[in-house]
């Protein structure tokens, strides 16, 4: 049997209720914001993720262990 992507399951990188930064680097400006997101995530996966500061809900897609960035970035 030849194993595919898709019969491998990749654990998520960042976890329900797990401290998530939230960044934005477009290279002429960085910005980041503590999160706590709401849903598990892998790689490339669309989470909900509360700002912790004005405790708005927001959509950010997972980039690596624990860092999201949000849509529209």
């Amino acid at each position: 049997t030849v194993l595919t992507e898709d019969m491998l399951d990749i654990p998520p990188v960042v976890t329900r209720n797990s401290p998530v930064t939230i960044t934005v680097d477009n290279g002429t400006i960085y910005i980041s914001a503590f999160g706590l997101a709401m849903q598990d995530g892998r790689p490339g996966d669309i989470i909900r993720v509360q700002n912790l500061e004005t405790k708005r809900i927001i959509l950010a897609k997972v980039q690596a262990k624990g860092t999201v960035v949000p849509l529209g970035w």
